[in-house]
This record gives C-alpha cells, structure tokens and sequence, in this order.
C-alpha cells in the first residue's frame, strides 16, 4: 500500500464500501474499521495554551488521552500539536537569544526528548493497522546522516578588514594572550594555516562517505553578533563557490535577521549572485527564529528548505521527529511550502552546553542515530569549521565528527 495514496470523506456510505485501510476519525464505532477518537483540539480555531496530558504505555507514549478506545490517545492531535510546534506559539519565556528554551519543553520535561515520538507513535499504529487489515505491510526506509556545517567565521584571523585586524591585534596586545599573539604572527608569515581553514580537512574526512552534506553561509553586514568575512571579499566569494561544488548551500541569516524580511532577502540575494543559483536552503544564526514570523520571512524570501528546528541547549528530537515536514502556519490556518527540517545534534550542544567529553559524545550520537535507524529517518548534526581544528577546547572533537561520518557505513555492516 502507498501511505500517499489516500482519501478523506466524510461520506458515511462510502466509507464503509471501502475495500482498503479504513481509519475512522470520530467518535462514532464503524465496523471494520479502525477507530482514532478525537479529543476536541484539531476543531479549535484558536491558539491556547495547551498542556495535554500524557499517556505512557509499555508499548507506546502519545498526548491527548481518549476514553474506551483501542487507540488510547488522540493519535492525529498528538502528532499536529508536536509538528506544528503549538507550544512555541504560546510559550512567553525566551532564553538569552529570544529563543524557545528547551527547558520549556513538553518533550523535554517528560524526558521524551532524545526519542522520535511522533515516528513512535506511527510505528505503533502501523502495527495496529497490520494486525487489522492483512494486506497493509509496514515499509522499510534507509536511514540518511546529514552533515551541515555553518561558516559564522571563515576565517580565524586571515582575510579580514584592516580595522578589524587592527582591533584583533590591540585585543590580543592589551590581554597579553601570548599564544593567540604567536599564532596570529605565524599565520600572517605564512608559517602556519589559519586555524579556522579547516575546509580541506573537512573534505578529506567526508571522501567515501555515504551522507548528505550542506553548508550555511553568514553573509550579514557585521554586528555585535555578526563577525564573518565580508561577503564581497574575493577569498570568501571563492570559498563560497569552492564549497557549492561539492556541498548543497543556504543562507545562514543574520542575529537580527530572523524577523527583518529586507535583512534576510538581501542576505539570500547575496548568496545567490555569489553561487550562482537561487538559494533555497536556510539555517538561522544562534538558531534564533520565531513562530510563526521567522518561517514566514524565509518562506517569503523563496526559502523552501529550513534547517533550524533544533535545540541549542540539548540534542534530541524538538518537534519530536526525524524526518522533514511542512511547516504549518497556525494563526493563518494553512500549511507552508517551507520544508522544515530538523536538527538533533550541535557540536556546541555537546561540548558547551552539556560539557560533555568526547567519547560522551560519541555515545550521545550512537544513541541518537540508533533511534533513527528504527524508523529510517534522518540524523541532522550541526558543525562549524572552526570547530574541528583539533586545539584548545576543541582538541579531541574531530574524532566525534569522523565518528559521526561513520555511523551509515558502520550500520550497514552490522545487517
């Protein structure tokens, strides 16, 4: 059976003539069906904030518990409230960023955040469903790694505007930062590669692996929060079309551009003149956005990937989902054509956030990626370039990135 190939009727008659899967949403019984009760929010045509009550079962966790039902949750309004990101409409506590905090999270709160619960619960009702009707089979899907690396700072310490040289210099000067002053000295002999200019290394690890890659770069005029090259640099337009030769790329808009619509339109442009090709793809900076303003900015700008629905402060599933699903506008009642993408593992997480060492982290990421390999879904990780030059707090974390790489091929092996 193809999951796409469906009907929606409200037609009692029809319904019931239906050779195939039938699934009964109310709360009337139709025999020979199988029957989903609803719980009232899927009718609501306003936004509230909801604190649904949980149903934990040895064989399956959902929201929105239902009475009398061999389904014993609200299955469609348990997957919509986490997809749709209800509680982020409604949640008023921001963390430092202006960002949704994972604190605040349902998922995280119920300890539910490390596991895919919506594919939980679609593998449960799938099973339902095979035990109802013979010739419904459950399909096998291959799990995919997707590597995304942001470019926040090409460049450590080459390339940059004299003022800004200036400035890093002075800085370095006044701290008496001995061994910052003695690498910036080396690099700007020539003695020593710039310490972010990891670009080679990065593409000596990715030769024969089997993953999907992407590359956001950040091309806002500078600010506080904003300190990349100048997008009109000659290195970085280089840079730029080196990478898209071999990387999938999108724009990484800047702090403030999450909810400035000519901010993010001109940053994208900038993108696309450099490449090429119409950018399609984003991931926010500090992955500040909004709902639903932000994804609306980016949908409005021909945004038609977005790759920013992760946690900055934890791993794990935030819309409780490994795979790609359509953002849907929730004041204006309709779905996007915004594919939203999630992002279950940051190198800053691991290391900044959760302080975890290396081999931690390489567990962390076993056990997330093993989650995905049960429903063949997607494991989104987030790295920067600076991140894996292998010194100072970052010693040690290549390994996690090549352990990571290694996860598809490592999997395959045990089949």
């Amino acid at each position: 059976m193809n999951v796409n190939d469906f009907r929606i009727t409200d037609n009692k008659n029809e319904f019931v003539s239906y050779s195939g899967v039938r699934i009964n949403y109310s709360t009337e019984e139709i025999s020979g069906s199988v029957q989903i009760i609803p719980c009232g929010l899927l009718e609501e045509n306003n936004i509230r904030p909801v604190k649904p009550d949980l149903v934990k079962r040895q064989d399956v966790t959902g929201f929105f518990p239902v009475e009398n039902s061999i389904i014993p949750f609200d299955l469609f309004s348990s997957i919509f409230w986490l997809l749709s990101r209800h509680e982020e409409y409604t949640c008023t506590t921001r963390d430092l960023h202006d960002r949704f905090p994972v604190a605040e999270s349902v998922l995280f709160k119920e300890n539910l955040l490390q596991r895919p619960i919506v594919e939980e619960q679609i593998r449960w009702f799938e099973k339902v469903l095979s035990n109802h009707f013979s010739h419904y089979t459950i399909a096998e899907k291959k799990p995919v790694l997707l590597l995304t690396v942001d470019i926040d700072h090409a460049w450590a310490f080459k390339n940059k505007s004299p003022w800004v040289k200036t400035a890093s210099w002075l800085k370095t000067l006044v701290s008496f930062n001995l061994t910052d002053l003695k690498n910036k000295i080396r690099v700007a002999r020539g003695k020593e590669k710039d310490p972010y200019d990891t670009y080679d290394d990065l593409m000596f690890l990715l030769n024969g692996k089997t993953v999907s890659k992407m590359m956001f770069f950040l091309l806002a005029n500078r600010s506080k929060f904003d300190r990349n090259i100048s997008y009109n640099h000659p290195e970085m337009v280089r840079l730029i079309q080196r990478m898209s030769e071999n990387f999938s790329i999108g724009i990484h808009p800047g702090y403030a551009s999450h909810l400035n619509q000519e901010a993010f339109n001109t940053e994208s442009q900038r993108l696309s003149l450099i490449s090429g090709e119409k950018n399609t793809r984003s991931r926010f900076h500090y992955l500040r956005f909004k709902l639903p303003q932000s994804y609306r900015i980016a949908q409005n700008a021909g945004i038609r990937e977005e790759h920013s629905m992760g946690h900055a402060a934890d791993t794990g599933f935030r819309a409780g989902t490994c795979f790609p699903f359509y953002f849907y506008d929730l004041e204006e009642e309709k779905q996007g054509e915004l594919l939203v993408y999630p992002m279950h593992i940051m190198d800053g997480t691991l290391n900044e956030y959760l302080r975890l060492t290396p081999e931690q982290a390489k567990l962390r990421s076993r056990q997330l990626w093993d989650e995905v390999v049960k429903y063949g879904g997607f494991l989104s990780v987030l790295w920067h370039n600076e991140t894996i030059n292998d010194s100072s707090k970052w010693k040690g974390w290549k390994d996690v990135l090549e352990f990571q790489l290694n996860l598809p091929s490592n999997s395959a092996c045990k089949k």
